[in-house]
């Protein structure tokens, strides 16, 4: 019998190319997708989804080849909630030995909880994780889920030209709104020449555009980014470039705001540094000479009125913690996209609670 087997086992691997020699007497799967399918099987069929099996398989959450595994074991489970619910508590749980990272995660709960935009709670959240310039997401989360008519207006309306929008719009009224409307023009296409626009601005710049809130800080942080780059760092690109590029963002912000007093003090600021088009001569020495100063007293601006520009010094290790947190937020929201049964309550509940503080979590449980 023993024979037999073996003899059926080099067969198939001979001709079918299903199994392969791993060892002498050791075969295994040649693809991937038997050994994903049958490890998702023994925790749900075999293992019955107990408790002890659906936990050793949560413990795998931040590991991306389990990714295929808990999309088909949330496939195979009658009811997904049990497992889902363990896979949210488990991804809240990542950050929470990581103080620095915790604080980052309130301040974009209480930051988001602040502006008012047309858009999903996990929109503005994602926008203000995007925002800092130490991580570097795709920004994808929200594509997962459902939007709101507010958003899906917003992707209708952007698919349209609105350079040519503008100007329409602009002159089938009174002549104070065709002067908007041309200006709106000039401005989306100074954007398309994409000149002051940089590629670490994208897709906040493309929100922005369609939410005043998102805009200034946008702009604001934009700014700071740029005299940053002025005081600090040794750029390949133009340092006249990079001022006309931080004179821009500082233009934009003050042009979004409705805060009076944030427009003064901007004002105030812009008159301090120099010109990049009228002071050439002296532009480079007084950004050396003043530099630290100058992005010290615009960070001080940003976070007394819009509470933005935070400095979290964030080490490797954290933003390596802090990506497996995001990245296992994107294996949770697939799940809930597949073809598993999910009750509206535990979808609504993930859904409701994604990229919170697990203090906040846990406050908003006790309410309800």
């Amino acid at each position: 019998m023993q024979l037999d087997s073996e003899q059926v086992l080099r067969s198939i691997e001979h001709h079918h190319g299903l199994v392969v020699a791993r060892a002498k007497g050791i075969y295994s799967f040649s693809h991937l997708t038997f050994h994903e399918y049958f490890t998702a099987r023994e925790f749900v069929v075999v293992r019955q989804s107990s408790e002890e099996a659906l936990q050793n398989l949560v413990s795998h959450i931040t590991e991306k080849r389990w990714q295929e595994v808990f999309l088909l074991a949330v496939g195979m489970s009658p009811s997904a909630d049990r497992l889902l619910l363990l896979i949210k508590e488990k991804i809240d749980a990542i950050l929470s030995k990581h103080e620095n990272l915790l604080y980052f995660i309130t301040w974009v709960n209480q930051k988001s909880i602040s502006v008012k935009v047309p858009f999903t709670t996990l929109t503005v959240r994602e926008f203000y994780i995007d925002f800092d310039y130490e991580f570097n997401f795709d920004f994808s989360l929200n594509n997962y889920l459902t939007k709101s008519e507010s958003e899906l207006d917003f992707e209708s309306e952007s698919n349209r030209d609105n350079f040519d929008y503008a100007i329409r719009d602009g002159l089938k009224n009174s002549f104070d709104s065709a002067i908007n409307g041309l200006k709106k023009s000039r401005f989306l296409l100074l954007n398309r020449l994409n000149f002051f626009s940089t590629e670490d601005e994208e897709p906040l710049r493309h929100l922005s555009l369609h939410a005043d809130e998102f805009e200034v800080d946008n702009a604001l942080i934009s700014a700071l980014n740029h005299s940053r780059k002025l005081a600090f760092a040794a750029s390949t690109v133009s340092k006249f470039k990079i001022g006309s590029q931080l004179s821009y963002a500082l233009n934009r912000a003050i042009t979004s705001t409705s805060d009076y007093e944030l427009q003064r003090s901007l004002r105030r600021f812009k008159q301090q540094i120099p010109d990049p088009d009228k002071d050439r001569g002296i532009f480079k020495t007084l950004w050396r000479a003043n530099g630290k100063s100058w992005v010290e007293k615009l960070k001080l601006l940003l976070i007394s009125y819009r509470n933005i520009g935070h400095e979290w010094h964030f080490t490797d290790e954290q933003k390596e913690i802090f990506k497996q947190y995001y990245d296992a937020h994107k294996i949770l929201i697939s799940c809930l996209n597949s073809d598993c049964y999910v009750s509206r309550e535990v979808r609504q509940q993930i859904e409701d609670t994604l990229l919170l503080p697990i203090a906040e979590i846990k406050q908003r449980q006790q309410q309800s």
